[in-house]
């Protein structure tokens, strides 16, 4: 994908420089590399959703279940000036195509990176930026990464028939297939 994105900033550069501002009309040779960048853009979306497709296919067969934070991907691209690594990784893409192919619990994100794994103290002196702490009453050490997977694994297990399991649309669904079953009543007498 990276090789693409050289290859499209090369021919939107292109592009820009046939540009005619005013002309309603542009020349022929615009037209052409137009439809460069058009193909280019599509071969960079049908790489990323085969790479994802393959990636998501792999997790499922692995993994029964895949518990993730329930993050508002949007607002964390716009806040954090993150959009075009989000946008590149396609986060959103991949946990919808974990809903359809297999089990995505979402858990609330809320604390997962502040609170001890090991006695539930909740620190409020861990902000952004803080990599590595020490939990003031049990004294073990924290990862901030390792910890916040290790809390939403926890989330994910312990509250799994309170969270939400959804499928690609976002209706519940359930591991177990449900079936109608009936009681038949015995036949008396003869």
């Amino acid at each position: 994908m990276r090789e693409k994105e050289v290859q499209l900033a090369r021919h939107q550069r292109k592009l820009s420089k046939k540009f005619k501002k005013g002309v309603e009309v542009q020349s022929n040779n615009y037209y052409k590399e137009k439809y460069i960048v058009a193909k280019i853009h599509e071969k960079i979306a049908w790489q990323r959703a085969d790479w994802l497709h393959k990636l998501s296919r792999e997790l499922c067969n692995q993994y029964e279940t895949i518990i993730v934070e329930d993050i508002n991907l949007q607002n964390m691209a716009s806040n954090l000036h993150h959009g075009v690594v989000l946008a590149d990784q396609g986060f959103g893409m991949l946990r919808s195509m974990i809903a359809y192919k297999g089990t995505l619990v979402k858990v609330s994100a809320k604390n997962t990176s502040k609170t001890c794994h090991s006695c539930g103290y909740v620190n409020k002196d861990v902000i952004l930026g803080v990599e590595k702490w020490k939990c003031p009453v049990c004294s073990v050490e924290h990862d901030r990464d390792i910890n916040a997977a290790q809390n939403i694994l926890y989330k994910g297990i312990v509250g799994r028939e309170r969270a939400e399991i959804t499928n690609a649309c976002g209706v519940p669904r359930s591991t177990a297939k449900q079936e109608v079953c009936s009681t038949i009543e015995p036949v008396s007498g003869s």
